[in-house]
């Protein structure tokens, strides 16, 4: 995505989806083709979250220490290079090795959340709680850490609806991702509207 957004005239958004959305047809293509490999498809496309195991939940446990030690790490750099890579070059920045690396923990923050949401679902708990923290936050590592809070309480919400209402676990654990963007949208925009009336 990186080397395919950098040499030609797409945007990194755009390598993404483009990348993202050929991948998960070439799977598809693959499960497909192998008769003798025994899939859900479901299992697939939306994880199985009540079906982790205590490995499972070793592997993320030391993904998210990784992940987080490198953001952690590298937290400026990798902040300035996203939102200003002219200034991280003439503050000689290594904007390419940084972003490599950024391509680098987004894939493994992905491959660890395949086996809970699976894949078609991963979007969204990526997109969601940082779209939902940004209507609310002035700060950029305030946003970090709400986005944080709304995944894990999400979480939890989206696995006791999906308990009572007899619901897949992963889609309604990303419906509340999206519940809580749309919450804090309504209140954002109803706190402005109050704000520009007031002051007219």
């Amino acid at each position: 995505m990186a080397a395919l957004s950098r040499r030609g005239r797409v945007t990194e958004d755009a390598a993404i989806g483009i990348v993202y959305a050929g991948l998960f047809a070439l799977g598809i293509v693959i499960v497909s083709a192998t008769r003798s490999f025994a899939i859900d498809l479901v299992h697939f496309l939306f994880g199985s979250l009540l079906g982790v195991s205590a490995t499972d939940l070793l592997v993320v446990a030391i993904g998210a220490l990784i992940i987080g030690g490198l953001v952690l790490g590298f937290y400026k750099e990798l902040v300035l290079v996203t939102f200003d890579r002219t200034f991280a070059a003439s503050v000689r920045i290594h904007s390419t090795a940084l972003t490599y690396l950024l391509y680098l923990v987004l894939s493994l923050a992905i491959a660890l959340a395949l086996q809970t949401i699976g894949v078609a679902l991963v979007v969204t708990l990526m997109v969601a709680p940082a779209a939902a923290a940004i209507p609310i936050t002035r700060h950029f590592h305030h946003t970090l850490l709400l986005a944080a809070a709304i995944a894990a309480i999400s979480g939890v919400v989206g696995v006791y609806a999906s308990y009572y209402a007899d619901v897949p676990p992963g889609a309604a654990v990303a419906l509340a991702c999206v519940l809580a963007f749309g919450v804090t949208s309504g209140v954002t925009s109803v706190v402005r509207r109050r704000q520009r009336s007031g002051g007219a």
